[in-house]
């Protein structure tokens, strides 16, 4: 098995690598596929909604006090909400 050998600047240490973990390194750059993608965009929409209910409930517990706390939050989903629609589109142009 090749062996690659470089000196290590911040420890002054002499570290070897082998073939196989330069392989794993190229094997975890690779592109994910465009599906799994798509998928954690869905999750991300599913976490933002989440969040926003129940701090919009949370904040009705407060009254007329909690209302622009719930118009930020709601400002502050729809914001999210668009980013997650614009990066779906663009992975979708791919």
């Amino acid at each position: 098995m090749y062996c690659a050998a470089y000196l290590d600047v911040r420890k002054g240490l002499k570290t070897t690598v082998s073939l196989y973990a330069e392989r794993e390194v190229v094997k975890i750059q690779d592109l994910p596929n465009i599906d799994d993608v798509l998928e954690e965009l869905d999750l991300a929409e599913e976490l933002v909604n989440t969040f926003a209910v129940r701090a919009k409930r949370y904040w009705m517990g407060w009254g007329p006090v909690g209302v622009p706390m719930i118009l930020a939050i709601e400002a502050w989903a729809e914001g999210q909400l668009q980013y997650l629609r614009w990066l779906r589109a663009r992975v979708l142009e791919l």
